[in-house]
């Protein structure tokens, strides 16, 4: 048992420490350490996905304009036929 402001008796487990304090410090500083990890990896990860999304996109439209292009010499050369 611990003495209070009043001179009770208070038990030891109330009584605020050093050691207590300085872990729930350590453990404030160590969650917002993880929340600014977090962010940051959902940060880059919707710049991968805008790239990728992106790239695929721009693939898809070359794949289309090389089918327009191909379609459109074998639809010449029939007609030289």
């Amino acid at each position: 048992m611990a003495k209070g402001n009043g001179g009770e008796d208070v038990p030891t487990n109330l009584v605020p420490s050093k050691r207590s304090s300085k872990r729930s410090r350590a453990v404030e500083v160590h969650n917002l350490s993880k929340k600014r990890r977090r962010r940051r990896i959902n940060e880059k990860m919707k710049a991968l996905q805008h790239l990728i999304l992106n790239f695929i996109r721009s693939a898809k439209m070359k794949l289309a304009n090389l089918c327009v292009i191909n379609t459109s010499s074998l639809y010449m050369a029939s007609m030289s036929i």
